[in-house]
């Protein structure tokens, strides 16, 4: 099976999960790019947000006594993981908005076996 196969399977069961556990009044995710910023200290430039939003993207809870392994070192209390499908790129010390309230991307997983990302699995905090 080819990895646009996969990733396509992928999608179809995020998006299968998302409308199992969500509604039609849930909030969306976006990821928050920052862009621009910069200039000079007489001059500067604000940077602005640019929220793209994360289509078939699903939180779940962390059960540190049960965990994966993954993340074991970095988990603090009320943490949460984000699984989203490999469309957009997640990166650590990006920011992840859910109607008001933002979580800061404390670390990601990539699932990319042969160098196409399938999934990304982050460790996320509120802030």
């Amino acid at each position: 099976m080819a990895g646009v196969d996969i990733q396509a399977k992928i999608r179809k069961g995020l998006k299968r999960a998302v409308n199992k556990t969500g509604s039609a009044s849930s909030d969306l995710i976006y990821l928050i790019e920052i862009v621009g910023g910069g200039g000079t200290p007489s001059a500067p430039i604000a940077p602005t947000e640019n929220p793209v939003l994360l289509v078939d993207a699903i939180f779940k809870s962390i059960d540190q006594t049960n965990s994966s392994g993954q993340f074991d070192d970095l988990i603090e209390s009320g943490d949460r993981m984000l699984v989203t499908n490999g469309d957009v790129l997640m990166q650590p010390n990006s920011f992840v908005q859910v109607g008001t309230n933002r979580f800061f991307i404390v670390d990601v997983d990539v699932k990319n076996p042969a160098g196409v990302p399938l999934a990304y699995i982050c460790l996320v905090r509120s802030q």
